[in-house]
């Protein structure tokens, strides 16, 4: 009579020689008569399926979707970082071209930091650094994707226009001062609505 344990018949018992030893369901022999049992048997290619993973073509992959960047903070960053170029150009425009130009003329008693009793030349150099790093932090937030700052831009340029044309930096200067006004501008709603409609996203 078949053993319920059953697989297929295995050898002798080790233990009390019966012939009566089946394989269970795990692949263990277990001698029907002293219940010995011995270690089960795995099939090393039922270990194979299980271990190998099989992940579907890439081609099957939804596309990761990028960002896109607003065409307003994308102008506006543009001219800002124009602005902080042309505000650094001032500095070495004024302190080299214009300081060798006065001497080629022979106004040796013009005196950089004494004009009208203020130092002119530091008061400069500071403004205009100011406005280089005021038109370079802007165009960091903005091409960041912040909305934002439209006023600031517009005021510190104008002023930026005024100073290097009366006081220190010269054209180059309020070519700096035009761009910040410039992004202020971009910034406003109705430019923002008439950029949007002109230029996709």
């Amino acid at each position: 009579m078949a053993s319920p344990l059953v697989g297929s018949r295995a050898g002798p018992c080790p233990h009390c020689g019966s012939a009566e030893i089946y394989l269970r369901t795990d692949g263990a022999p277990q001698c029907k008569e002293c219940k010995w049992t011995g270690p089960p048997q795995y099939d090393s290619k039922f270990l194979q399926s299980w271990s190998t993973v099989h992940l579907p073509p890439t081609s099957f992959l939804p596309d990761v979707e990028r960002p896109k960047m607003d065409p307003t903070l994308r102008r506006a960053g543009g001219l800002l970082i124009a602005a902080t170029i042309a505000h650094v150009v001032a500095i070495l425009v004024v302190l080299y071209l214009f300081q060798q130009f006065v001497r080629v003329l022979g106004y040796h008693y013009f005196a950089w930091d004494t004009l009208l009793g203020l130092p002119v030349g530091i008061v400069g150099v500071i403004a205009q650094i100011v406005f280089a790093v005021i038109a370079g932090a802007g165009a960091v937030i903005l091409l960041g994707g912040y909305d934002g700052g439209g006023p600031v831009f517009g005021t510190v340029g104008l002023v930026a226009v005024a100073f290097s044309l009366l006081v220190w930096g010269g054209p180059v200067g309020a070519v700096g001062g035009a761009l910040l006004a410039g992004a202020g501008a971009v910034l406003r709603p109705s430019a923002r609505r008439q950029i949007e409609t002109v230029l996709p996203a």
